[in-house]
């Protein structure tokens, strides 16, 4: 149509034109409800603005889905009253997940929890009432709304507000390069790189949580043509801040932040080439020659070791989180050829490739844990972002198979380094909801373990760890068992063969089908949904049991998380 109007144009690469939003007057039975939730009012200024810096310390690096240099503008200059009110709650949500007790006691609020839900509440009402009609404001929106999970029965958790995000980006063409240029309105530079941002964003998400949920992705390379994005995509708009402003809200070096989250991008993709080849529905498992381009892919997304001494601390923070999610892509990669070779192996291949997917992915669980421990050195965990929960998902998986090991040495290093896995994410708790999850499942597969194969009365027994319900008071946080001085020799006597313990290293050692996995997993999962801690029932029982005793190493955990 431009075309025929305007005559032939010369290829640019830019989206589609968005319409200017006009804001509609809030019906009064809507204001009303939005104001009880107290959703029309802002916070005290100090708090909005701890909040803020909050948001660009924290989030903005794994996120960087708004113009710093505009909403800052905005902030400083008008003020928060002139912004948009749903983008503003949601920063402020996702802010919540970090924030100190101090911004918390001057809010008025006992713990990050409590904070979260409530700023989550007037964002998603505000969405509900339709209050944001610009379309970017409002994929900038649910992209933040999407760090939301509470439990399994929320319909309105990250998968949700993702979908959202992705649907309205593909409807203003955010993942195509047009070949249209309207000379008399041309979209600014640095409007293409915001958009570019968004984009990759949800990219990212998508994977992950594809990951996280056990669920399809819902973005196909192979309908999206938008370029890769740039350093420069993050550095323009920040480097050409007042200094002032951006000494006080974003202390970090930009080029060392956009190299970090490209390479986050690249990670991003080579799962999603895993995925895509593990969950092919009726098709036969990956060759060697599909195996071994996901091996070259992964490869370059390793990290540097320059990248790994960073300085400053919340540069070497993001560090620690993006190795965290490389070592769990290549635990996803190997972790089905553990029990089952390459469809197009003989028996000797298929041996060979049990053994080395074995110790690739050994060797990228005790990586995970020791930057785990580095992170607890230093009073970091609990900084880390919500991915980071599917991100230990894979090497926990491990450490846990490797508890059931023949050779007494593996048994004791595997118990050892689920330990701090545990460690790790019950520091996570106070934050994140599904943490809590996770560390039940974990906590319950250890305590079959034990229960099975060590006699109670023996003096040698792990301590167990101690059994915290989901629902738990907000802002209180259940001690972990040391892990010194912890004699493991009648745990280890216990699971020797002469005790009837089979190594289930031997992939042939038990013949699994997968619709009773599938059964199991519908036993878990209910077990999640309809529970808000683990009972003592015997089905429940009956189904860890079974997954313990399965050579099958199934997604299980991993479709019941959500980060």
């Amino acid at each position: 149509m431009f075309d025929i109007c305007e005559g032939p144009s010369t290829p640019r690469n830019t989206h589609y034109l968005l319409p200017l939003s006009r804001r509609t007057a809030v019906p009064p039975e809507e204001k009303s409800y939005l104001n009880s939730l107290g959703a029309l009012d802002l916070p005290d200024k100090d708090v909005c603005s701890s909040l803020l810096r909050c948001y660009f310390r924290n989030v903005h690096q794994l996120l960087p889905i708004i113009d710093t240099q505009e909403v800052l503008a905005n902030y400083l200059g008008p003020g928060p009253e002139n912004m948009s009110l749903l983008l503003l709650w949601s920063i402020f949500f996702a802010s919540s997940n970090f924030v100190e007790s101090d911004i918390l006691e001057r809010a008025g609020f006992r713990s990050r929890k409590v904070m979260k839900r409530n700023f989550y509440r007037r964002a998603k009402a505000l969405y509900d009432c339709d209050y944001e009609k610009d379309k970017l404001t409002l994929i900038q929106s649910v992209i933040l709304l999407g760090l939301w999970y509470n439990d399994t029965n929320d319909r309105n958790g990250a998968w949700h507000w993702i979908g959202i995000a992705i649907s309205l980006s593909q409807s203003i063409g955010l993942h195509r390069r047009l070949r249209l240029a309207v000379p008399s309105n041309p979209i600014p530079e640095r409007r293409e790189k915001l958009y570019r941002r968004i984009w990759w964003t949800c990219f990212v998400r998508d994977r992950w949580l594809s990951l996280a949920n056990g669920q399809p992705m819902r973005i196909r390379t192979s309908e999206c043509d938008l370029p890769a994005p740039s350093v420069s995509d993050i550095t323009d708009e920040i480097e050409t801040m007042d200094p002032a402003t951006r000494c006080k809200y974003i202390p970090w070096e930009p080029t060392a932040l956009a190299r970090l989250w490209l390479r986050l991008v690249h990670i991003s993709q080579a799962l999603g080439s895993i995925l895509e080849r593990h969950n092919k529905v009726n098709e036969s498992r990956p060759g060697v020659t599909e195996i071994q381009s996901c091996e070259q892919e992964i490869a370059l997304c390793s990290m540097d070791s320059a990248e790994l001494e960073y300085t400053d601390p919340m540069m070497r923070l993001f560090a620690s989180q993006l190795q965290l999610l490389y070592e769990a892509t290549t635990v996803v990669l190997y972790r089905p050829y553990i029990f089952k070779g390459p469809v197009d192996s003989d028996e000797a291949v298929t041996k060979l490739w049990q053994q080395k997917s074995l110790d690739r992915a050994r060797s990228a669980a005790a990586n995970t844990t020791r930057v785990l421990e580095g992170l607890l050195e230093t009073s970091s965990i609990k900084n880390l972002k919500s991915m980071t929960i599917t991100a230990l998902i894979p090497a926990m998986q491990i450490h846990l198979l490797d508890c059931k090991s023949s050779n007494a040495l593996v048994r004791q290093f595997a118990s050892q380094k689920l330990q701090i896995c545990m460690l790790a994410l019950s520091e996570l708790r106070d934050t994140y909801w599904g943490a809590d999850f996770v560390f039940e499942i974990f906590q319950r597969a250890q305590s079959k373990l034990l229960n099975k194969f060590v006699n109670p009365l023996q003096q040698g027994r792990l301590p167990e760890v101690t059994s915290v319900q989901t629902s738990r008071e907000p802002g209180t946080m259940q001690e972990m068992p040391p892990l010194n001085n912890v004699d493991t020799s009648g745990f280890n006597r216990c699971m020797s063969p002469d005790n009837g313990f089979e190594d289930r290293s031997n992939p042939h050692s038990v013949n699994t089908g997968s619709s009773r996995l599938v059964l199991i997993a519908d036993e878990l999962r209910y077990s999640l949904t309809n529970r808000r801690y683990f009972s003592d029932e015997v089905d429940f029982d009956h189904s860890f049991q079974f997954l313990l005793d399965s050579n099958d190493f199934s997604d299980l955990f991993l479709n019941m998380v959500y980060s």
